[in-house]
């Protein structure tokens, strides 16, 4: 009986091994397009959160001053303080103003750099004579930016940057991917174990059938297949007796059986 049990056990690990491979597959499958779809996303978030700030800056700039009434007319100083007194930068921003090279202003979220965290980048964009957006790698890890260069009614040269840090909303993510690659891989025991369980109740008839056959001997053919548990057996139906000659009832009050005498062709015939 080893081979027996040598083929049924090889079929059931078969069996877990697609199970297994199918729950495998699908659950990176969808860890793997949950995170392009996060990153995704968060992607779009910081380029339309740089575009709108941008725009929100040079809508203020080509304004009026909310406090006169009158227009800027290149005031960056004006331009600065009233921008800095009433904007809250969003998640992973830094928004930094400069006049002459100087850092007049600053704000940034809590997950952001800080402006003594900027030291090359913050050399760079000084540098810039027009707008330019782009992306540069910093101390606080890789940044997105729009820099916008500005000159003033008296000549003064200022620079309005507004910078957005993805790494912490990045983290975010990369621990939410871990705690679904956790939850993965419960079901994927769970389902395992309920595959063990179904591959064995679905392989039993088969262990009765290939043990029965291999005990019926050349001369013991009499053995048969025991049913499985829950059926009933069917009854054959009672034989009944005929013959040309007659046939044979049998009466189901007394048992005794009464033979109908046979019809002559002959006489029929006739």
């Amino acid at each position: 009986m080893t081979w027996v049990r040598g083929l049924l056990g090889g079929m059931r690990v078969r069996i877990l091994a697609v199970v297994v491979l199918v729950l495998v597959i699908s659950s990176l499958g969808s860890v793997l397009l949950l995170r392009a779809a996060l990153l995704n996303q968060l992607d779009e978030e910081v380029s339309e959160s740089l575009a709108r700030e941008a725009q929100e800056f040079r809508l203020l700039a080509d304004g009026n001053d909310p406090r006169t009434g009158r227009p800027f007319d290149g005031d960056l100083a004006a331009i600065f303080e009233v921008y800095f007194s009433r904007e809250v930068p969003d998640e992973g921003e830094t928004l930094l103003a400069f006049l002459d090279g100087r850092l007049v202003a600053s704000r940034r979220a809590s997950d952001a750099a800080a402006p003594d965290q900027l030291g090359a980048a913050t050399t760079y964009w000084l540098s810039l004579t027009e707008e330019e957006r782009g992306e540069r790698e910093t101390a606080a890890g890789p940044a997105e930016y729009v820099a916008l260069p500005l000159t003033g009614s008296g000549g003064e040269q200022g620079l309005f940057v507004v910078a957005n840090f993805p790494s912490f909303e990045r983290e975010e993510i990369a621990e939410s991917l871990q705690t679904q690659q956790l939850i993965s891989l419960l079901a994927l025991l769970l389902a395992t174990t309920l595959g063990a369980v179904l591959a064995g109740r679905v392989l039993r008839p088969l262990v009765v059938l290939a043990q029965t056959a291999r005990e019926i001997s050349d001369t013991d053919l009499s053995r048969r297949i025991p049913p499985a548990a829950g059926t009933r057996r069917r009854r054959s139906p009672r034989p009944s007796t005929t013959c040309w000659g007659g046939s044979r009832r049998h009466s189901p009050r007394s048992g005794a059986s009464s033979t109908t005498p046979a019809t002559s062709y002959g006489r029929r015939s006739r």
